[in-house]
């Protein structure tokens, strides 16, 4: 004897599969934005904060391309940016639709949004600590990596950095 489940009261018979299969890829795309999108945003977020005039590798001409890229692609609605990247899209994954498409649309969009947040964090970093690394011998890529990002996680954690704890 077989009881109904859940599914055989929502689904008409045989679009069980079918809704199985939409749920596999729909954590398929969610998984390859957040990796790769997560990945390429803290990336392109540290060298928003890098290249940003003052910083340890200060270049105003990297830091201009980067920022306007940001500002002009973060802002757009979701479904104008998949149709004014389609034509890349075509050349990078080969076609317009399905979940590599979306996928590589919505990393995209991710890498900057993400890299303007992460930026943002570093920015709160006070420039101190990043001096106080250097003057200590630190090289400049541990300078502005290691006491920002964890400076940053604390500010996150406590608002004022001087009451939360040093571990």
């Amino acid at each position: 004897m077989t009881y109904p489940t859940f599914l055989d009261d929502v689904f008409p018979p045989g679009t069980q599969d079918v809704f199985l299969d939409a749920i596999g890829e729909t954590v398929r795309l969610v998984g390859i934005t957040m990796i790769v999108g997560g990945l390429l945003g803290l990336v392109y977020g540290t060298l928003l904060y890098a290249t940003r005039p003052g910083n340890l590798l200060a270049n105003r001409a990297v830091f201009s391309v980067l920022n306007v890229l940001v500002n002009i692609i973060r802002p757009i609605p979701f479904i104008i940016f998949i149709t004014a990247i389609a034509p890349i899209t075509k050349e990078v994954i080969g076609t317009r639709i399905g979940v590599e498409a979306a996928a590589f649309a919505m990393t995209v969009m991710a890498t900057f949004v993400i890299g303007r947040v992460v930026e943002q964090n570093l920015v709160t970093v006070d420039p101190g600590v990043v001096e106080a690394t250097r003057s200590m011998g630190a090289r400049a890529v541990s300078a502005w990596t290691s006491p920002p990002c964890s400076t940053a996680r604390r500010r996150r954690r406590c608002p004022a950095l001087r009451a939360c704890p040093t571990s």
